[in-house]
């Protein structure tokens, strides 16, 4: 099985987490909506229209767990 990339919100900070196959998770990114959009950006999706990318976090998140 492959790993997935997950997204979360808590307040007003934003995560993005990798959960590997055996249900272990990796922090791969943490802070404000700019800090995880740049983080995308420098990591290989800056080809994405930042406002697409914002509403893509949005959507991809699971609300204030």
């Amino acid at each position: 099985m492959c790993d997935q990339i997950l997204y979360r919100k808590k307040g007003d900070l934003y995560e993005c987490i990798r959960v590997f196959s055996d249900g272990e998770e990796e922090i791969l990114g943490r802070g404000t909506k700019e800090d995880i959009l740049a983080w995308l950006a420098s990591h290989g999706f800056g080809f994405v229209r930042p406002d697409v990318l914002d509403m893509d976090l949005e959507m991809l998140c699971e609300k204030d767990l």
